[in-house]
Order: structure tokens, then C-alpha cells, then sequence
């Protein structure tokens, strides 16, 4: 399990802080999780006149899984809420399109639904790829 909590560590998934909202994908982008030390999907969306920042799930899950979201993709979001950096975040326990339904982490834990599934070899928390750097 990652720390969470701290000023230098990731925010915890929190039952009390479910939310869901209905937005529009700004962006979507690979990004490296210094915590986790994994390059993981996120999305930027706009819902109302607020920015969120969607933690998704890890890179290599996403692509195992061919999970792919483009910008000005209308989702509906559900996960733990949270501000970090003065910056709106949810974890996404699901997200849902026109199409699908993507569950991503245990709505009442937080846990991610890809632990223990298809994981790459020797690509644990805290290892890295030699010579991977922090973006991609």
C-alpha cells in the first residue's frame, strides 16, 4: 500500500468525500506518479465552472485493458474527493461514457481493481524501468 496523507504524500481515498459528476474530458495524459513511481492515466474535465483532476489508473492497466478517452468525451465520474495544491482531484472508483462503464477502484475502499491482475513483472512500487524517466 502507498502512504497517503501527508504534505508529501498522496491524499487518501475517503469514503466520506464521494462525489459524482457529470463532465467533459479536457485532456487525457500519461503522467508519472512519484509516489508510485509509475507513469498513470489522468484526466483533466470541466464540470460547471469548476477543473477536476481524475486519477484513473495505472498506464499499463489502461493499455492492458484498452482503456482510451479523448478530449470532449461528455463522463460521468464517481471516487473520493479531494483538494491537494489547491487543486480540485478525484479518484475514480468509475467513470462512464456513452458506451461503457469502467470501474476502477473499490467504491467503499478506494482499492484499485487492478491489484494483483496482469501487473508486469518487477514493476512494483518504488521499482523502475531502467532508464525510464519522469514523463512520457
Amino acid at each position: 500500500n502507498v502512504p497517503c496523507g501527508g504534505t508529501r504524500q498522496m491524499a487518501c481515498y475517503e469514503k466520506k468525500t464521494f462525489t459524482t459528476i457529470d463532465a467533459v474530458v479536457s485532456k487525457a495524459e500519461f503522467t508519472h506518479n512519484r509516489h508510485t513511481k509509475e507513469m498513470g492515466l489522468h484526466l483533466i474535465v470541466k464540470s460547471g465552472d469548476k477543473e477536476y483532476k481524475v486519477h484513473v489508473c495505472p498506464k499499463w492497466y489502461a493499455e492492458k485493458e484498452n482503456i482510451v478517452f479523448k478530449k470532449d468525451d461528455q463522463i460521468n465520474v464517481s471516487g473520493s474527493k479531494f483538494v491537494k495544491h489547491e487543486i480540485l482531484n478525484i479518484y475514480a472508483a468509475t467513470i462512464k461514457t456513452q458506451e461503457k462503464t469502467y470501474k476502477f477502484r473499490e467504491p467503499d475502499t478506494g482499492k484499485g481493481l487492478w491489484w494483483g491482475r496482469y501487473r508486469p513483472k518487477n514493476r512494483g512500487y518504488g521499482r523502475r524501468k531502467q532508464g525510464e524517466d519522469d514523463e512520457d
